[in-house]
């Protein structure tokens, strides 16, 4: 199943997964399952029988635990328990898989707040607004309004090759989409479907940093983990077609995200745009691990 979630389970703790269905709220803890292709990563929660917990864990997982005290935001302190991500395909293995599962049906992941999903060349009626009103809403602190107005549509836009490649993703609600952005195994560094000088040459994963491209969030969703979210999900797509590096064009707002998440560059650099108008944007770079 694919998408991502981030949601509250009944004692109000945040969660974060990778498949909404194994988002898992219980009445004394939290379980967060992570389940992809040939592996799973159980994130365990509990107050009162650490080593109770420890033992569960090892049952399904060859991989020992490793143990620390974080505190909830209940105020109640509860262990922690982080199992390695590698799950071994065995009979025995896929087994215990199943009777996790079998365990877990019971329990539903509340108030979702958004999950990510490929976007389709349909959700341009509704990425190209959102687009308009991320940048009118967020960029006003650091660009002016004939920055924004000159920048719509070329440098702030949507790039359906993104789409038709699909790298491009959409966050969204149960009603609407309230972000977006992506990746690219191509030349262009940034800008929408009528942005000058598009290079949509084929990128060498050996020699060339793969595209973080057109991140934006509707502004009532800002700093809501959309980005984290966005970043993570393009970063390992990128990794897995086998770029070990990964480059951006930042606007001045976005600078301030990138560069809590590992991207390095300060370096400001200006963009013309119609009109004669110039903006400023900023160069970002980050190796893959």
């Amino acid at each position: 199943m694919e998408g991502t979630c981030c949601s509250k389970n009944r004692q109000g703790f945040r969660l974060r997964c990778s498949n909404p269905a194994l988002a898992l709220a219980g009445s004394s803890g939290v379980i967060v399952g992570d389940m992809r292709l040939r592996n799973i990563g159980i994130v365990g929660y509990v107050g009162v029988f650490p080593v109770a917990a420890v033992l569960l864990a090892t049952l399904f997982h060859r991989t020992v635990p490793r143990c620390g005290l974080t505190r909830q935001s209940t105020g109640r302190v509860g262990t922690r328990l982080v199992v390695g991500k590698h799950w071994r395909r065995s009979p025995v293995s896929t087994i215990r898989q199943a009777a996790a599962l079998a365990e877990m049906r019971d329990t539903k992941c509340e108030d979702t707040l958004f999950a990510l999903r490929k976007a389709g060349l349909a959700d341009a009626v509704a990425v190209e607004p959102l687009i308009v009103e991320s940048v009118r809403g967020l960029s006003r602190r650091d660009y002016t309004d004939a920055q924004i107005e000159a920048a719509l549509g070329t440098a702030f836009g949507l790039d359906r090759e993104l789409i038709r490649d699909g790298t491009y993703f959409v966050a969204e609600t149960a009603s609407e989409i309230v972000g977006c952005g992506g990746w690219s195994r191509r030349k262009t560094l940034f800008g929408g479907d009528r942005q000058p000088g598009r290079q949509s040459e084929l990128l060498d994963p050996v020699r060339d940093s793969a595209r973080i491209r057109a991140f934006f969030v509707r502004p009532g969703w800002a700093r809501r983990g959309i980005g984290r979210a966005l970043i993570e999900r393009c970063e390992r797509e990128a990794w897995a077609h086998g770029f070990r590096s990964v480059e951006l064009v930042a606007t001045l707002p976005g600078h301030r995200l990138y560069r809590a998440f590992g991207y390095v560059g300060d370096a400001r650099v200006e963009h013309k745009l119609p009109g004669g108008i110039v903006i400023e944007f900023i160069p970002m770079r980050k190796q893959l691990h």
